[in-house]
């Protein structure tokens, strides 16, 4: 056996001057020659098919009409058939069919984003005027409080200790320090619900007092349940003065599921914002979380 070459013209003998190798190759494996090829070389306007002995009369023949009807295209790319569920019946899987998501969490279906904007003022011994986070109420175009900020005290230093301030002249003369408690409830029923947390911002006082680098924020998830216990979850510090009059955000790709159905301590998330001694500030404090929607 000898390796036989047999010569074409690009422009000559191929219908659309143009040669796909790969194609050709195994539009001429699928013929009815009996010989095996062995390679295909373009160069130029030559294009020589190499096979592994001489063909006999009638595959040359075959041959040549491969060539006549090679159309030179380029090879399609593979293709994957994807099929997409219905979304408007993801909630209703039949068959034991596992549901699938199309986005991450937050995206559940159901959940909708609670966007929200509380507006905090330091050195404020009553929670009246430490928090304003408002509601509309549709009916009546008034506006009234969501219950799910609370203050958990206005404090002063004693010593090395922080203790809780005895009325407004006392916070107005040596607050440094207001502590602040956040749980989602159900407008409706009161209760702790399940929601989705990814992050939030906070606008600083655009006129902060000296000194200013004594302004803070820490931020804890559960802060009463002991890390040994899954609990105590350091979600955010920073300093206020470089984002005076600008927002910071601490926001995650993803959002942290909240759960308090075991208990509503793991469904707390606590602030703590430290000031000079009895600074009077206003910032902004954002709360971006996914809740279903017949709880707001």
């Amino acid at each position: 056996m000898a390796a036989t070459k047999y010569s074409y013209s690009v422009s000559a003998d191929f219908p659309n001057q143009l040669v796909n190798p790969t194609t050709l190759t195994t539009q001429i494996q699928a013929s009815a020659i009996v010989i095996a090829l062995d390679y295909i070389e373009v160069t130029g306007d030559d294009c020589d098919i190499w096979f592994k002995d001489a063909l006999s009369g009638g595959d040359q023949t075959i041959l040549d009409t491969v060539v006549a009807n090679h159309s030179g295209a380029p090879t399609p790319s593979e293709t994957i058939s994807v099929a997409v569920d219905n979304f408007s019946t993801l909630e209703e899987p039949e068959g034991g069919h596992v549901v699938q998501r199309v986005v991450v969490q937050p995206g559940r279906t159901g959940y909708y984003m609670c966007d929200r904007d509380i507006k905090i003022n330091t050195a404020k011994f009553s929670e009246a005027d430490a928090l304003e986070d408002l509601k509309v109420i549709v009916s009546t175009n008034k506006r009234e409080s969501w219950g799910e900020f609370s203050l958990v005290g206005c404090y002063k230093k004693s010593g090395e200790d922080y203790v809780a301030c005895t009325d407004q002249a006392d916070a107005d003369a040596n607050a440094v320090l207001m502590v602040l408690d956040y749980i989602a409830i159900n407008q409706s029923t009161d209760g702790a619900i399940e929601y989705d947390f990814k992050g939030g911002c906070l606008w600083s006082d655009d006129n902060l007092e000296e000194p200013r680098w004594e302004h803070r924020l820490y931020c804890m998830m559960a802060p009463n349940i002991p890390p040994s216990m899954g609990g105590g979850v350091r979600f955010f510090d920073g300093y206020l003065y470089p984002y005076h009059g600008k927002w910071q955000e601490c926001v995650n790709s993803l959002a942290l599921t909240i759960d308090p159905s075991q208990s509503v301590e793991a469904a707390r998330s606590r602030f703590w914002i430290y000031y000079p001694q009895g600074a009077v500030q206003s910032h902004i404090l954002r709360v971006i979380t996914f809740r279903q929607r017949d709880t707001f």
